[in-house]
C-alpha cells in the first residue's frame, strides 16, 4: 500500500495530520496556483472570479479527468485516447473560464 493511500485513508480520523497536510502541502500548492491564476487574469485570459471559485472549478474538472482515466482509461478495450482527453480537458477549462 502506498504512503499516499494510507495518508488519505487516515486523514479524516486524525485532525493533527489534516492540519499538517494543510500547512505544508496545500499552502505551497495554493500559492503557486494562485500566482498562475492571477497572471492569466491580469492578461485577460481568465474570467475575474473569486480565487477560491476559480481553483474549485478547475480542480473539479482535473480530478474528474484523473478519476475517469484511472477507472476507465486503463482498460484495453476502453478506446481511451489520453492525449485527446487531456487536450479536451485543458480546452474546456480555458474556455469555461475565459472572459
Amino acid at each position: 500500500m502506498s504512503l499516499f493511500k494510507i495518508v488519505m485513508q487516515e486523514l479524516p480520523f486524525h485532525p493533527e495530520l489534516h492540519a499538517q497536510l494543510q500547512k505544508v502541502i496545500v499552502s505551497q500548492i495554493k500559492e503557486r496556483v494562485e500566482a498562475v491564476i492571477r497572471k492569466f487574469q491580469a492578461e485577460g485570459k481568465l474570467v475575474n472570479l473569486p480565487m477560491g471559485t476559480t481553483i474549485r472549478l478547475t480542480a473539479s474538472i482535473i480530478v474528474g479527468y484523473i478519476l475517469t482515466r484511472a477507472t476507465f482509461g486503463i482498460r484495453d478495450d476502453s478506446g481511451w485516447d489520453d492525449e485527446l482527453e487531456r487536450e479536451a480537458t485543458i480546452t474546456f477549462v480555458m474556455k469555461a473560464l475565459s472572459p
